[in-house]
């Protein structure tokens, strides 16, 4: 049976949607990065939704693109989000992210600590 998996940064965790192509099965569930990387499914290919192209700094409502997508979402333009700056990247507790950065910092601050959790874990 073949898997596939798409993640999202969820509170302290991560929220992974698991869905077998043959099946129509779907699971969900909210565990840390590294388990959803050892999964017993072992999904040949696993998405995670991260913020591509951050910017040195915080911008009020967000990169160019983030202000056109809204524009052309219209009425569901809530559902674009606007990464936070890369100066949250150097603080070490989330409380000093969300200090500089406001509340979106906590979700930069757990992809770092992921990343940085995989990285050590892989090598």
């Amino acid at each position: 049976m073949v898997w596939l998996c798409g993640v999202d940064g969820f509170k302290e965790k991560w929220r992974a949607v698991l869905g077998n192509v043959a099946t129509g099965e779907v699971r969900l569930m909210d565990r840390p990065l590294n388990e959803i990387l050892d999964l017993p499914e072992r999904p040949p290919i696993i998405t995670v939704d991260v913020p591509i192209g951050l910017p040195e700094v915080t911008l009020p409502g967000g990169r160019t693109s983030d202000r056109l997508a809204r524009h052309l979402l219209g009425a569901r333009s809530r559902s674009v989000f606007s990464p936070i700056g890369r100066i949250t990247m150097q603080f070490q507790e989330v409380a000093e992210a969300i200090e500089e950065a406001g509340g979106l910092a906590t979700k930069l601050h757990n992809i770092r600590q992921a990343s940085t959790s995989y990285t050590a874990s892989a090598a």
